[in-house]
């Protein structure tokens, strides 16, 4: 490790040691979010040479930005009624924060995540993952879509495949490999992904579609050839933001938004004055600190104890293997709070799910092997890892603010199938070859 990293990192432990200790003894929230602040910024910095990455910490920066008219100002900013225990959550996503930005370590020099897997052409894996595609597409999502029920989440629109019904998502990265650099099967991936996207606005899925196109962005967009600058990445972004708000805002009431004039709809997530629209924006967002909130609540109460809580972690980690059906209804920790103790909106924050699990060392521990991933993607030669490593962060909007069994379910069924497609199609290959002058 060099030196100056070395005294960069020492000087981090000590200052956030000392805020952390400073917050348990004198409430501060105005104080503990502006390190925060600092802490996300530091970590934005220290990977703005991989656009992907960046992007995945840009979008962690959201759920403290939105926080700030509530703790500074005093606004008032979720849909639900008030609870005792904001402060806490705050405290726990900080601590999280701090310790993600000890523990990643700067990226010395740009790199291409999509330059890492050497794409080699194999049509017969290919056609073979194309088909696995198309049976996603037919069997996913069954029921009425959003605009048969008048809204989102509404009787009709159900998940099928037991469950694995997203996990279609997985085969992107290795269509990409097997694909080569033919033109024809780019073609026919954006094709799928394009009519799959259809299907999924449909039934109100705004989030598997954001994971698809952060997936098509990662492996044919982010390359050398057609290197994005930091400046074009925001100014692509904020219409495609403004797109999801919209989406979301229609999705409440698609009838009535659907016939309201073009000017209307259009203006639909602005409200009538500044704190309301940027409650508009940041809707889910203030959802999943509420979440938090009240998840964070269940401990300091006690209404899980300490054997319920691993209990509950125990039903999670068995569920990467088996679908929540198959397990007791607490095993679905979101969705059991919201029928037993108190009303909130889904998800909650990868830090409170780790507080709840196993307290702060779980937190240490989830904030450690976020950074190992991202650590470790640049010089990493295995292809399993690059693999998960892909699916990381392209699957981070569900696993940082909904679920943290996605950062261990939906991104390892990939390395099975990885392991299957070379079984079937790739047997006399002797060996690998994954990044520039490497092989394994």
């Amino acid at each position: 490790m060099p030196y100056s990293h070395l005294l960069s990192t020492s000087i981090r432990l000590l200052m956030y040691t000392l805020v952390i200790l400073y917050s348990w003894f004198e409430e501060s929230p105005k104080i503990l979010l502006s390190f925060m602040i600092v802490a996300n910024l530091s970590i934005i910095f220290k990977t703005h040479r991989c656009l992907p990455i960046l992007l995945m910490f840009l979008f962690f920066s959201t759920y403290i930005v939105n926080l700030i008219p509530f703790f500074f100002a005093g606004e008032y900013i979720f849909y639900y009624p008030p609870k005792d225990t904001f402060y806490e959550a705050l405290q726990i996503h900080s601590f999280f924060l701090f310790s993600l930005d000890i523990f990643t370590r700067p990226i010395r020099r740009r790199f291409f995540i999509s330059d890492t897997l050497e794409q080699k052409k194999n049509w017969k894996a290919f056609i073979f993952l194309c088909i696995l595609f198309l049976f996603f597409l037919i069997f996913s999502i069954q029921g009425d879509t959003i605009l048969q029920t008048g809204g989102y989440g509404q009787q009709g629109n159900t998940t099928s495949l037991g469950g694995f019904g997203m996990y279609f998502v997985i085969l992107l990265p290795l269509m990409y490999i097997y694909s080569g650099k033919e033109k024809r099967f780019k073609i026919i991936v954006i094709l799928l992904c394009l009519l799959m996207t259809l299907k999924m606005l449909l039934y109100g899925g705004r989030m598997i579609v954001l994971i698809m196109g952060l997936l098509i962005f990662m492996l044919y967009y982010d390359n050398e050839k057609k290197h994005l600058s930091i400046l074009k990445i925001i100014l692509l972004a904020l219409p495609i933001l403004y797109i999801f708000i919209l989406l979301g805002a229609i999705r409440a009431n698609p009838i009535n938004a659907l016939s309201s004039s073009w000017e209307d709809l259009l203006l639909l997530p602005f409200k009538e004055n500044l704190t309301e629209t940027l409650i508009e924006f940041f809707g889910n967002q203030n959802d999943i600190f509420y979440s938090s909130t009240v998840l964070t609540q269940t401990v300091v109460l006690d209404i899980f104890n300490m054997y319920d809580r691993l209990e509950i972690f125990f039903y999670n980690i068995i569920s990467i293997i088996t679908p929540y059906s198959m397990l007791p209804d607490k095993a679905s920790l979101i969705t059991y709070i919201q029928k037993n103790v108190a009303i909130t909106g889904g998800g909650a924050l990868v830090s409170s799910y780790a507080y709840f699990f196993l307290s702060f060392p779980g937190i240490i521990m989830i904030a450690y092997f976020i950074s190992f991933i991202v650590n470790n993607m640049q010089k990493s030669t295995n292809i399993p890892f690059k693999l998960y490593a892909i699916m990381i962060l392209a699957t981070f909007p569900s696993w940082f603010g909904y679920n943290i069994i996605s950062l261990f379910k939906i991104s390892f069924y990939i390395i099975p199938l990885y392991f299957i497609t070379r079984l079937l199609f790739v047997k006399n290959e002797k060996k690998h070859t994954i990044c520039r002058g490497t092989t394994t």
